[in-house]
């Protein structure tokens, strides 16, 4: 855990040293709109930073409330690195730090689990502000926390391996730097 966040803190002040642009933006999951049927809701808000188009970090949060299982209420919070090998379009993260716990009423013994994701995706952009990326998303793809997520899955049942998502993404601020 120490490694990762002192990783994180080095990607954060290090790269834009070099940075000729950075973009401030937030982003919501269009998914959400899953969360029309009863026994599950789900919602998702973040924000990110992007330099120089290759290179992003973003802090998505979600919530999942999965009523097939029980009454649990899941928070999902990480810090992710986007890597754009051609600057635009296709693009892969990684998740640097991922922390997610239970919370509410119903809070089972074990609350707080650490697990690994990967994604892959492509980010169209449209207007001057705005952007669309349908990203997939695998969950502890290195099996290296298979327990924890056996223990989530039982509580909460839709909390897949495999998840499809549409972020929406609207353009915060742009800065440029040299």
């Amino acid at each position: 855990m120490k490694k990762a966040l002192y990783f994180f803190i080095l990607i954060i002040f290090t790269l834009p040293v070099t940075a000729e642009s950075v973009e401030l933006y937030a982003f919501t999951d269009l998914m959400a709109v899953t969360s029309l049927f009863p026994q599950k809701i789900y919602g998702s808000l973040g924000f990110g930073a992007s330099i120089d188009e290759d290179i992003a970090v973003e802090i998505p949060i979600k919530i999942l409330v999965d009523q097939t299982g029980g009454d649990e209420i899941l928070i999902d919070a990480s810090i992710n690195l986007l890597i754009y090998p051609w600057e635009r379009g296709p693009y892969f993260s990684i998740s640097l730090i991922q922390f997610i716990s239970f919370i509410g009423a119903y809070v089972p013994s074990d609350r707080f689990h650490y697990i690994n994701e990967m994604n892959l995706g492509y980010k169209w952009n449209f207007f001057k502000s705005f952007s669309l990326s349908p990203q997939i998303s695998f969950r502890d793809p290195n099996l290296t926390y298979s327990d924890s997520y056996e223990y989530i899955h039982g509580f909460i049942p839709s909390f897949s391996k495999v998840n499809f998502s549409l972020n929406f993404q609207m353009t915060i601020s742009s800065i440029l730097i040299k």
